[in-house]
């Protein structure tokens, strides 16, 4: 007994858990489920569904109701858990890719504006010295 309470206690709070979901969500179960799930069960028993229904109380079948939605809310859990990992692994992959462009970029901008500032003060100062050599050159020409 005492090996299977910790696996009971966890089963009610996981029940309890689902239960609480369903509500919060407003998730039901219509009538046409409610019957689908009664034709599985008449045929798992072998049975005619309206001699299932004749044979189970109206709180047996309140509690089947009860196990359909806490079976759709645990469905649902597992959908939005699927989807919210899609979007996190979709935005972590997203952020990852910008992050190395944007590093990617940072790494080439200042090495292209280091090259360009060097290419520009080299053109710069050649044009410096070009100019007092010409001045120079016509000066020489000219006398």
């Amino acid at each position: 007994l005492e090996q299977v309470k910790p696996q009971a206690i966890e089963r009610i709070k996981s029940r309890l858990v689902l239960e609480a979901v369903a509500e919060k969500e407003k998730i039901t179960v219509s009538d046409e489920e409610f019957e689908k799930e009664l034709e599985k069960m008449a045929e798992q028993y072998k049975m005619e569904v309206a001699k299932l229904k004749e044979l189970m109380s109206d709180a047996e079948k309140k509690i089947m109701r009860s196990d359909l939605e806490v079976q759709k809310a645990a469905e649902f859990l597992v959908e939005n858990v699927k989807e919210g990992a899609a979007k996190k692994t979709t935005k972590k992959a997203a952020t990852k890719t910008t992050a190395k462009k944007d590093a990617e970029e940072k790494e080439e901008k200042p090495k292209k504006t280091a090259a360009k500032k060097t290419t520009t003060k080299k053109a710069a100062a050649d044009d410096k010295e070009e100019k007092p050599k010409k001045t120079t050159r016509k000066k020489k020409t000219e006398e």
